[in-house]
């Protein structure tokens, strides 16, 4: 399942790609290496007033009711369980987004270590997977502390599918990718 991925997508370019209504504050310019942790911008619609925008969100699993950040964030949601596990199941029916993206990474595992790969669209052009967001409330974590010890944070998790033949070789399943329509 995807652990890592590159975003090269030029801020300007949100709009027409996603239809975007709102781009997000902060820059986000383009990054090859994005790995679980990082901060990212995803699609969404905003469910105060129904417009589409382009926020930064948190890359792992942080629910609504966990007031700490878990060791190990999880990333990934299985297609065939997300609707159906009590940890995702209000985020796939209420709360699904894009995460934009131009490229993703498996690695196949070595003697010598692990081999990475880069997996893009044959025509180089963007594509978003598939992705659930939540809000949480993390007290004391200073890169998102405003006046109040509590600030919202928006986590999310891709969800994954079974491996294309192009990738099977390397992982069983891998992340549901969003292609736009011609």
């Amino acid at each position: 399942m995807c652990g890592r991925y590159d975003n090269l997508i030029a801020r300007d370019a949100y709009r027409g790609l996603f239809k975007a209504q709102r781009l997000a504050q902060s820059n986000f310019p383009p990054r090859y290496n994005i790995a679980p942790t990082d901060q990212i911008p995803i699609v969404r619609v905003d469910p105060r007033d129904g417009q589409r925008e382009v926020v930064m969100a948190r890359w792992g699993l942080v629910p609504f009711w966990m007031k700490e950040k878990p060791k190990v964030p999880h990333i990934n949601a299985r297609a065939e369980t997300v609707d159906k596990l009590p940890m995702f199941r209000e985020a796939f029916a209420k709360r699904r987004c894009l995460i934009p993206a131009t490229g993703f990474y498996e690695w196949e595992k070595r003697e010598d270590g692990k081999q990475p790969y880069r997996f893009t669209r044959k025509d180089l052009e963007p594509f978003a997977f598939a992705g659930i967001w939540e809000f949480a409330r993390i007290e004391g974590e200073e890169s998102y502390r405003r006046q109040s010890s509590w600030v919202k944070l928006i986590a999310l998790w891709v969800v994954s599918i079974t491996a294309c033949p192009s990738c099977s070789c390397l992982r069983t399943m891998i992340a549901g990718l969003i292609l736009r329509q011609a």
